[in-house]
């Protein structure tokens, strides 16, 4: 084993932590659990797993002088983790917001149903989730899904924004800003699958 193997087993060790935080916040939003107790305190184990990434990634760069092969997949790995930890931070977002719109979106008190936001969730965590399995085993057809579905992803933002532009109403409204932190969470996911994309064509 080279020395820079141990750093890069520590990198890899760090992002199956981060991804195992990441996959119980998908689980408890497809579930509809919104907690912002919850979820605040996992984004922030989540923070300091990819703060800790960063830390070694500097070091390992400082102390072995990586190969090119070796430096982009160390970068790539970094990006992962701050891809995900955006993840969390997105969904903290939403927490948040809904909680403010409690009274509003209590059943039984309102009809204010978030059709667009409602599809758009399972589409994300399936990029999320996809993200995971390529990084962890890469693959061209995993890949091009995760792209594939960000495209999905664009049109139902765009459908939010036409029904915001026609019909505002608060409702409207919390559907849109719901579906916009959503789209960028597919942004990152996109990102990385294409960064991974990279990885396999050098």
């Amino acid at each position: 084993m080279r020395p820079i193997d141990r750093a890069l087993n520590q990198i890899n060790e760090e992002l199956k932590n981060i991804m195992s935080i990441v996959l119980k916040i998908a689980k408890m939003v497809v579930e509809g659990n919104w907690d912002y107790v919850e979820i605040r305190k996992l984004s922030g184990e989540a923070m300091k797993v990819k703060d800790s990434i960063r830390e070694v990634v500097i070091r390992t760069i400082a102390r072995y002088q990586p190969t090119a092969s070796d430096l982009y997949w160390i970068f790539v790995a970094y990006e992962m983790s701050y891809g995900l930890y955006r993840f969390t931070r997105y969904a903290l977002d939403i927490s948040r917001m809904l909680s403010y719109f409690k009274d509003t979106l209590e059943e039984g008190n309102s009809k204010c149903i978030l059709n667009i936001s409602k599809n758009t969730l399972p589409i994300v965590v399936d990029m999320i989730t996809l993200t995971i399995n390529a990084f962890n085993k890469p693959s061209k057809d995993i890949i091009e899904r995760i792209i594939e579905l960000e495209k999905s992803v664009d049109e139902l933002y765009r459908e939010a924004i036409e029904k915001t532009h026609t019909s505002a109403n608060i409702c409207s409204c919390i559907d849109l800003v719901t579906v916009i932190f959503l789209e960028r969470m597919a942004d990152h996911g996109s990102y990385i699958a294409q960064k991974l994309m990279e990885i396999m064509k050098s």
